[in-house]
Formats: structure tokens, sequence, C-alpha cells
């Protein structure tokens, strides 16, 4: 099956383009705002920049119990670590979606069926795999 670099399915690869350029953006973002908050929350300094940053200190104060301990290194540690893949497995898929390489088709799935199970990135997961799951988009790969 031939299928025109300009028609439909090459679109939706150009989608998927950019759209890794965005992910790889948010997820340097994220990583560094989750160092950032770790180093907030347990740096040697934490405290003074808390009381330093006042009201808004105060929202980065240290959890009381173990339970919203265990919340803090969660929603702290989470988002990271799910930012700092991005960053390194997004740009990668984006060089070999624009390169129309197979290997890249089949990364970009993998990511997006991970990308699932991170609440936020299910309409991304979901979109990624509609538009790369379809035949005239394998075919380009082919």
């Amino acid at each position: 099956m031939s299928v025109p670099e300009d028609g439909a399915a090459a679109r939706l690869v150009q989608i998927q383009v950019a759209l890794f350029g965005v992910l790889t953006g948010l997820g340097v973002l994220f990583a560094v705002a989750s160092m950032v908050s770790a180093w907030l929350h347990w740096g040697p300094h934490g405290g003074e920049i808390r009381r330093a940053l006042g009201p808004v200190g105060s929202l980065l104060a240290p959890a009381a119990s173990p339970s919203e301990q265990l919340g803090t290194v969660i929603g702290t540690i989470g988002p990271g670590a799910w930012g700092l893949v991005t960053a390194v497995w997004a740009p990668v898929n984006l060089a070999g979606l624009r390169r129309r390489r197979a290997w890249a088709r089949t990364s970009s799935i993998a990511y997006h069926v991970v990308s699932l199970a991170t609440c936020c990135c299910i309409p991304v997961g979901a979109y990624g795999l509609w538009s790369l799951l379809r035949a005239d988009v394998r075919a380009l790969f082919s």
C-alpha cells in the first residue's frame, strides 16, 4: 500500500513529532520542578527558604504525619521520574518519527501505552495510540 507523503497519515505523524517536542519540554520542566521541590522539602536550607517565601513557603512545609510524608515523596518523585523519562524518551521518538524509522513508531506506541498510567497523560496516550495504530500510518513506516 503506497501512502502519499502529504496525506492524512503524514499529517498525523507531523502532529506526533510536534507533540513529542512539547512533551520533551514538559518532561524537562517536570524533572527540574521536582528536583527544586525535593530540595525545598529535604534540602539543608529548606526551612530557611520556606521562611523567606512567607505565605507561599508554608505550602512547602514538611508533612507532619507518615501518610503525609509518603504523599509528599510520591507527589515529588513520581512526576519528576516520569518527567525525566519523558525528557529522554520523547526526543528519541521525535527524531525517529521525523526520519520515518519503523523502530520510532514502535517506541512511540510503547511510550503512549506507558503514559496511559498517568492521569494527566491519558488523552495524549489515547490520541497517540489512535494515530500510530492506523493502517495508513503503519504503511508510512514499512
